[in-house]
């Protein structure tokens, strides 16, 4: 557990957000069919936090780059 915290802590924050929105994005389309997981979880609420979160993670990413690119 240890370990993985440590993982974690040397992570990009970018990768951690497009792997998060990846998730909740799967949780909440893939909630039409699979009831399982999702019985207990909003649909729309977990595609928008997915969506925020990939989009997040994207433009962390990205901005960057196009500094660099622009100037």
């Amino acid at each position: 557990m240890i370990e993985l915290v440590e993982k974690l802590s040397q992570t990009p924050l970018p990768t951690i957000l497009v792997v998060a929105g990846s998730l909740f994005l799967f949780v909440g389309l893939g909630g039409v069919k699979a009831n399982i997981i999702t019985e207990k979880v909003n649909v729309k609420m977990a595609t928008f936090s997915g969506m925020v979160l990939l989009l997040l993670g994207l433009i962390i990413y990205i901005t960057p780059i196009l500094s660099k690119i622009l100037m």
